[in-house]
């Protein structure tokens, strides 16, 4: 059989028609010097080419984009000359050869230095290295992981949850896998402040981790794995949500979180006898430091309650009642260790409510972590006691008394704890970044403006002038405290102890207020510089937390009418 002759099909180049074909839009064969087409007897077309294709036009967009992507280009060249960044290649290989990080020392690890230098590329090496896989990865990279949780640890005081850090170290260090390791949702956890403290160019990554963060949570919940680590880590995300103005969603998981811990029985830790603990759900302690830490951590659940409810005038969580808190007061991480624990006394939030006499039992409750609890338990109380609407009975007015002799009883145990532990402010108290001198500053300024709350109720017409000399005295030590630690270190200053200043603030003003009246101008304007004093630390305050410019607090203060136009201005502020 004979081969088929296969049919020749004719192709057509884009771009090679001659010009008359083009003009009438039809095919043509590009044959020079004539086409088919205007070769055919038919056709009385003069066929020609033309000598080059006539370049298409741009659009705007087009050469707009164009010149973007070379000013870009042009960025970028400039950025890797002045960074005299090594190629891919030296990269690679440095990546391969890196040494261990020392999780003690921040400045150690290259990735974090990169990240505090000025420029347009100042994210971490670590971070650019790995973009999307983080959130596929369940271990984060350690050169990722340990810059930022050494970032978080620097002001981990600011954020009220505590813990033994030998402990943590240990468990630190140990693979993800390990049942005495940290769980992955809490590393996560550390690591998201970690960002939020960073350069700005760091915080993009934020999305990211809080999402590797949702999703750990959600591992360790389904699993029952490491349910206190859970407990932590949940709190966190509580705290960075106020940080990002997402109060809603903070006030849910804060809710959630405590309800979870009382189910866990940390609400009822009455002693440091392990085998006499309650705790369900919850892996039995192996020792007391593991107690101590879940003491902490409700002690800790019960400040981030109660400061919320006061900033954010949310209702608590944990209602204000003894019956139901049955956890001692928190004690100092080396006396778990040491196992001084086992021989105290038990104390706890029913001691708030009347004065009890330091013994040899109790002497281990005074610490600043103990001192921070009480202190906010009692500011709390206090503004539940002292609204100037309400008419008192007498159970009130007896409340009132106890509780005033409660918190003058704290605060002198801290001034003489002060004198003989820190009697000058440090940031490096027992250790770097150490918080013990952040949480005393905080402790005495809440106890001070407790008691000025409870001196501001009327309940004896007798000692009303000397309750109000009372209340200028104690404005006057907590604004002296504060500017004391302020002037050591900014970072020994927690953001909420705006309440304490605003208190203070207030107090100062009403003497302007009063002085004026009286005509006494000399005096007011004395009374005048303890304002504005005041109002310094409070504007050093809010540029570092700027969420709180519009919280009640700061805002009340217009109706003095002293800095009314700055704080109509921050109230506008986004």
């Amino acid at each position: 059989m004979a081969e088929a002759i296969p049919q020749q099909v004719l192709v057509l180049i884009r771009g090679k028609a001659c010009a008359v074909c083009r003009i009438k839009k039809r095919k043509c064969d590009g044959v020079k010097p004539a086409c088919g087409r205007c070769t055919r007897p038919e056709s009385s077309d003069q066929c020609y080419y033309l000598a080059s294709f006539p370049p298409r036009a741009k659009s705007n967009k087009c050469q707009l984009l164009e010149d973007r992507v070379e000013a870009l280009k042009t960025q970028v060249d400039d950025a890797l000359k002045t960074r005299n960044l090594p190629d891919s290649t030296t990269l690679s290989t440095a990546r391969t050869a890196q040494p261990d990080i020392d999780t003690h020392n921040s400045t150690s690890c290259p990735a974090l230095s990169r990240a505090l230098r000025p420029s347009p590329l100042d994210t971490p090496i670590s971070l650019r290295d790995y973009p999307m896989s983080l959130l596929k990865q369940k271990d984060l990279p350690s050169s990722v992981r340990d810059p930022l949780v050494n970032s978080y640890l620097k002001r981990k005081s600011h954020n009220w949850m505590t813990w033994s850090m030998p402990k943590l170290w240990a468990a630190y260090k140990l693979p993800s896998s390990d049942p005495e390791s940290i769980h992955p949702a809490l590393v996560d956890a550390m690591c998201l402040f970690g960002l939020l403290y960073s350069p700005p160019s760091v915080r993009s990554y934020e999305p990211l981790f809080y999402a590797r963060l949702q999703r750990s949570l959600a591992e360790s919940l389904s699993k029952v794995d490491r349910i206190h680590d859970f407990i932590r880590a949940s709190a966190l995300v509580t705290i960075y949500c106020y940080h990002r103005q997402r109060y809603a969603t903070g006030q849910n998981h804060l809710a959630a979180t405590i309800q979870l811990a009382v189910a866990c029985g940390l609400d009822k830790i009455e002693t440091c006898d392990m085998n006499t603990a309650s705790i369900s759900l919850l892996r039995p302690p192996r020792g007391a430091a593991e107690l101590g830490d879940m003491v902490h951590t409700w002690w800790g659940l019960f400040c981030i309650d109660r400061i919320s409810s006061t900033l954010l005038e949310y209702p608590t969580t944990i209602p204000e009642n003894d019956v139901v808190i049955k956890t001692m007061w928190p004690c100092d991480f080396e006396d778990y260790a040491s196992g001084r624990v086992t021989h105290a006394a038990h104390s706890g939030a029913a001691s708030l409510r009347t004065r009890c006499d330091p013994t040899p039992a109790t002497i281990v409750y005074d610490n600043v972590y103990a001192f921070r609890a009480k202190s906010m338990g009692l500011l709390y109380h206090a503004m539940t006691l002292t609204p100037s609407h309400k008419e008192r009975n007498a159970d009130q007015v007896r409340d009132i008394r106890t509780t005033i002799d409660v918190a003058s009883q704290l605060s002198e145990t801290m001034m003489a704890y002060r004198l003989k532990i820190c009697p000058t402010f440090s940031c490096a108290r027992r250790y770097e970044n150490d918080d013990h001198d952040s949480i005393l500053v905080f402790a005495m300024a809440a106890c001070y403006a407790a008691l000025i709350r409870l001196h501001s109720a009327p309940v004896d017409t007798n000692r009303n002038c000397g309750s109000y000399q009372r209340r200028l005295q104690l404005a006057r030590d907590c604004v002296a405290l504060g500017a004391e630690a302020n002037s050591v270190d900014p970072a020994l200053i927690m953001p909420t102890i705006i309440i304490a200043w605003c208190t203070s603030y207030e107090v100062f003003a009403w003497e302007v207020v009063r002085l004026n009246k009286l005509g006494e101008s000399d005096a007011a304007a004395a009374a005048l510089v303890e304002v504005e004093a005041t109002m310094n630390l409070i504007r050093q305050l809010v540029q570092r937390a700027e969420s709180l410019k519009k919280k009640w607090p700061v805002q009340n203060l217009q109706r003095f009418d002293i800095h009314k136009a700055e704080l109509v201005t921050w109230s506008k502020q986004c």
